[in-house]
């Protein structure tokens, strides 16, 4: 049975019989996002952007963050800026304490550029709005989105700094 309306192909260009590589017809990193989580396996899903590099235990640590707080809604990791790449910080959280986000906190929460989300939670919503984000109409927020309808039904986010990673910061400012 077909799970997404669109056409996908599979790389048989793998080194680990576990994973795939499944790529969307349709352009956009929302659109992206929702093909993978729904063809998943898994119930914890992660996320992670081509221009990042996630560090040993990465995905461990977005697991055992999920073990500790089973009702999380969300959990979002670490992202850092690369050695020697300056200070433009972009999708950069680089806080060195784990934090509990509800609906009533402001500030950054984190990013989808390395993010774990329960597929129940991701199912609920619908998962990722395809008309926000990189490749859609409206370039950004897709990540804000998700994590304020995800709050909005009663949940709460989590940030996890063993879930390292580091974020190529290639754009300038005007991308």
């Amino acid at each position: 049975r077909d799970l997404h309306p669109f056409p996908t192909r599979r790389s048989s260009d793998l080194s680990d019989p576990r994973a795939r590589v499944v790529r969307s017809e349709r352009p956009g990193a929302t659109v992206a996002r929702n093909v993978g989580w729904r063809i998943a396996r898994h119930d914890l899903i992660g996320f992670v952007d081509d221009d990042v590099e996630v560090q040993p235990g990465w995905a461990d640590a977005f697991v055992s963050a999920w073990h500790d707080h089973p009702d999380a809604s969300f959990i979002t990791g670490r992202i850092r800026i690369p050695a020697g790449q300056g200070t433009l910080a972009v999708a950069v959280k680089d806080d060195p304490d784990p934090a509990t986000f509800g609906r009533r906190d402001a500030g950054l929460l984190g990013h989808s550029a390395s993010l774990a989300v329960p597929r129940q939670r991701l199912a609920e919503l619908g998962g990722f709005d395809e008309s926000l984000g990189p490749g859609s109409r409206f370039r950004e927020a897709d990540d804000v989105d998700l994590f304020d309808r995800l709050l909005a039904v009663g949940g709460y986010g989590r940030y996890e700094p063993a879930a390292d990673a580091t974020h190529d910061q290639w754009r300038r400012i005007r991308q």
